[in-house]
């Protein structure tokens, strides 16, 4: 699966496919526009593999989606109580603002955003919002505020 597509100045890709025994996934992304003034991405992580995890990760994103303007505490609250009887999900959102040039994220669980610059020895990892071993909502990392840079990719993981 390969989507792609333009929010304002953003543009933004995501791949996946499911494991070779397996014809769905619980890894999906999330790209939402925000009116014009921001736009919403993420990384869902529906615990384990196969339809289960499809169906929590999904469950998430209807959830984000439905909800995109609410603050990102917010949504990531809103999808531990909807997550409730599923097998969970480990996520990471991300708002960019187009106006302030900022991007704002959370998340809860194993995954990984990067914000990465251009560097003379390379590529640079300017900030990583690692989240790991949170089980629960309570667990979630609090929103953290970043200065954007033309050119500069951010790597959710």
């Amino acid at each position: 699966m390969h989507e792609s597509g333009r929010f304002g100045p953003i543009e933004w890709a995501r791949a996946g496919r499911p494991l070779p025994s397996e014809y769905t996934s619980g890894d999906r992304g999330i790209s939402v526009a925000i009116g014009g003034e921001a736009a919403l991405f993420g990384l869902v992580d529906g615990l384990g593999h196969g339809p289960a995890a499809a169906e929590a990760a999904l469950r998430a994103i209807d959830a984000v989606k439905n909800n995109s303007s609410e603050r990102l505490e917010v949504l990531i609250q809103l999808c531990h109580r909807l997550l409730t009887g599923t097998r969970g999900v480990a996520m990471t959102l991300a708002r960019v603002d187009f106006a302030a040039n900022t991007l704002t994220w959370t998340g809860v669980g194993n995954v990984t955003a990067d914000l990465v610059a251009k560097a003379p020895s390379g590529i640079h990892v300017r900030s990583s919002a690692r989240l790991t071993g949170a089980s629960s909502a309570t667990g979630y990392r609090k929103s953290v505020r970043h200065r954007l840079f033309r050119s500069a990719p951010v790597i959710f993981s």
